[in-house]
């Protein structure tokens, strides 16, 4: 975990957000408009992701919620870019539970810390 102003030194300013976070964020959220569009607005699926599913969507955006979990958790670009590919297996694994806004941001943190843990032990 790569940011010493995320873990360390609280009174740094905080690293801006890489550019592989923008394009995750841009591609996830795509992919939720998408489907939120094909199950009426509602945000969620025939077949919903239960276990992620959350109550209502929450206010913040993927965007947000993402420059927010690099603010605070310091991950590397890389675990973005494999938390995506994870996201995108589990899209095109399980079709009929669609990634929507009332679990995308759930299953972006434990993607996020599936992808972590992969990239730290290697």
């Amino acid at each position: 975990m790569g940011d010493a102003g995320a873990t360390g030194d609280l009174l740094s300013p905080p690293s801006p957000p890489p550019p592989e976070l923008g394009m995750v964020a841009r591609a996830v959220q795509r992919l939720v408009e998408r489907n939120d569009a094909l199950d009426g607005g509602e945000g969620t699926g025939a077949g919903t992701m239960a276990a992620f599913e959350g109550a209502g969507a929450p206010r913040i955006g993927v965007a947000q919620y993402l420059e927010r979990v690099h603010r605070y958790a310091g991950l590397e670009p890389e675990c973005y870019v494999v938390a995506y590919a994870y996201v995108d297996r589990a899209a095109h694994r399980r079709p009929a539970a669609a990634v929507a806004s009332r679990n995308v941001h759930r299953l972006l943190l434990a993607c996020l810390l599936v992808a972590s843990k992969v990239l730290d032990d290697l």
